[in-house]
């Protein structure tokens, strides 16, 4: 259960907790601390089955995120609409280079994002991008209080390239 609440501050993917426990309270704040679902065990594979491909029916027919959904990582908060980000309540100033990489970078946050795909999204295929892409992250990374040696924000991925995660937090 304490789990639940620190996974759902960060991602918003269908959680789903099996207990074999009766207690009607155990299910209800699994769903106010986040849960999706929640299965009560014994149950033959097939409704779990059934269950689960609902739950992913429902999560993949939600409207998409559109480029002005706001996205919140952390303490990070990204308003496309204002084209504003927020470190806890310091706004941070950007350049649009600035922001549109760190957009991208948090649209696909966990994800490690390859150079050429950030060259190509970013700078639109420009090839002076490259270089670019060198500057900007070490900019954006003081931007954030970040640091390359002991990343928390922008994590460098060895010859692959970079990805966004959120700071680790404690379980309450």
């Amino acid at each position: 259960m304490d789990i639940l609440k620190v996974v759902r501050d960060v991602t918003d993917i269908p959680l789903v907790v099996a207990d074999e426990r009766e207690d009607e309270s155990m299910v209800v704040k699994a769903l106010q601390l986040g849960a999706d679902e929640y299965i009560r065990l014994p149950r033959s594979m097939m409704e779990i089955t059934a269950r689960a491909m609902a739950l992913l029916r429902r999560a993949g027919n939600g409207q998409p995120r559109s480029d002005d959904t706001q996205i919140r990582c952390g303490d990070l908060l990204i308003n496309p609409s204002e084209r504003a980000v927020y470190l806890g309540s310091a706004r941070l100033n950007l350049t649009p280079t600035e922001f549109r990489l760190l957009h991208l970078l948090a649209k696909n946050r966990y994800v490690t994002l390859s150079q050429g795909f950030i060259l190509r999204v970013v700078w639109e295929g420009d090839s002076d991008g490259g270089e670019g892409l060198k500057k900007f992250i070490p900019r954006l990374r003081r931007k954030l209080g970040d640091d390359a040696r002991d990343p928390v924000w922008i994590r460098t991925v060895r010859g692959v390239g970079y990805r966004l995660t959120a700071p680790t937090f404690a379980a309450a």
